[in-house]
């Protein structure tokens, strides 16, 4: 057989394609997926929260974001009796952790009404947004 399919008669749509490695899905990536799939939920709004640092040209240092240690993603929902209820979501990969920072954020918020979910898929994130949603329209 020849190396290349112009050199024989073999065509291209027979030839079998090289096997592709799955590419690992990075937490940005993971990310935008779900905040795209909680927007889709109706009366969400969902939003990135980035968090960082940065000098002026002065010199002075100016911080933004919720914090050290607060979710990738802050979403409010608009509650029916005209109520916004916020919550915000975690993003990991499969194998990623939470680290030790971001567990104290979470509980310290937690604590103060301020749900943070941990996921590592889109579907994990619709989920528990979900459930939290009926738990707060019956609430309410």
């Amino acid at each position: 057989m020849a190396k290349y399919p112009k050199d024989s008669n073999v065509s291209r749509e027979t030839m079998p394609l090289p096997a592709r490695r799955a590419r690992k899905q990075t937490e940005t990536t993971i990310q935008q997926q779900v905040q795209m799939a909680l927007a889709a939920i109706r009366d969400v709004y969902v939003t990135r929260n980035t968090v960082g640092r940065l000098q002026d040209r002065n010199g002075a240092w100016w911080s933004f974001g919720l914090g050290d240690g607060s979710p990738d993603l802050i979403g409010i929902y608009a509650h029916p009796r005209g109520v916004a209820l916020a919550f915000g979501v975690e993003v990991k990969t499969a194998k990623g952790r939470v680290e030790a920072d971001q567990k104290t954020w979470h509980a310290v918020m937690d604590r103060r009404g301020l749900p943070t979910f941990l996921a590592r898929t889109p579907e994990e994130a619709v989920t528990q947004v979900e459930r939290w949603i009926a738990w707060a329209v019956g609430a309410l």
